[in-house]
């Protein structure tokens, strides 16, 4: 993969992450540095002879400054376009081998998260989805690939429309809440501090498909991630949100509970296709 890897997203890459550059260049190299001494050339031309063997060093001393693995790396460099999303979780254990049950529990629980997440960014909020999802929540969902990573690591493309950024920048927000609705719960008891998450794009949809990172007794703690793409820039700040263990159990209550109340007309449907994650706003 590092062969194809173009000096401009290498550029890119180095910039966004705190390398600077040199003004003067060196045998046709832009010259970058790192603190603890680090020293990275870029080659200009693809042509020159020596060029993928630079690249190839150059992910390498990138995978040392960052204790990732090469093939994570490159992904990130190849990507710059691509919003990042991961998830830390017993289902996923270190190396990335995983069990035939955890890790079709695992990527199916990224499709219905995502999927809901588009839902409610692209229809506005629900207490329930229904139905087919929409073509526009399709399309996006099979733009979306994973990996390589120790991490659940999924990778939302923003070139084409704003519906993957909505998405992810909702579901940032709605796991947000929801992290703090479970410390809310653990102090008063109280369930029904869920139910007005609805309108923020909380589902039983969506609260189902996060369940499934607590492990297969839903006990365990989890980590749900968000790194947005450096060719599209945001000001909702990247970072993760951990939930703690039991998380898993409390919201399978919690989309059982969104699911009766739907079916009884206790919660309705938010009227307003044209909802704004972002701006909270119509």
């Amino acid at each position: 993969m590092t062969g194809a890897l173009s000096a401009a997203d290498i550029n890119s890459y180095l910039a966004a992450t705190g390398w600077s550059r040199r003004p003067e260049s060196w045998r046709g190299a832009a010259v970058w540095d790192h603190g603890g001494g680090h020293e990275l050339l870029v080659p200009e031309k693809p042509d020159l002879v020596d060029a993928p063997r630079r690249i190839r060093e150059l992910v390498a001393v990138l995978a040392r400054v960052e204790e990732r693995s090469r093939e994570e790396i490159a992904a990130d460099i190849g990507a710059p376009m691509a919003d990042v999303h991961w998830y830390r979780s017993p289902v996923v254990p270190p190396g990335g081998r995983a069990g035939l049950l955890d890790a079709a529990a695992a990527l199916g629980g990224v499709q219905t998260v995502l999927g809901a997440a588009a839902r409610a960014a692209f229809d506005g909020p629900r207490p329930v989805f229904e139905g087919a999802p929409p073509r526009a929540v399709r399309e996006l969902l099979g733009r979306v690939w994973i990996g390589p990573s120790d991490l659940l690591t999924v990778r939302v493309p923003v070139h084409d429309d704003e519906l993957g950024r909505r998405t992810l920048i909702l579901l940032r927000r709605a796991t947000l809440l929801l992290r703090e609705a479970v410390a809310e719960m653990d102090a008063t008891g109280d369930i029904a501090v869920f139910d007005r998450l609805v309108g923020e794009g909380v589902s039983a949809d969506l609260c189902a498909a996060l369940a499934r990172f607590a492990g297969s007794d839903a006990e365990a703690p989890f980590e749900v991630g968000f790194r947005w793409a450096r060719g599209l820039p945001s000001a909702v700040p990247a970072g993760s949100v951990v939930f703690p263990a039991g998380t898993g159990l409390l919201l399978r209550r919690v989309a059982h509970r969104l699911r009766r109340l739907h079916q009884t007309g206790l919660i309705g449907e938010d009227p307003s296709p044209g909802f704004d994650p972002v701006t909270r706003e119509i």
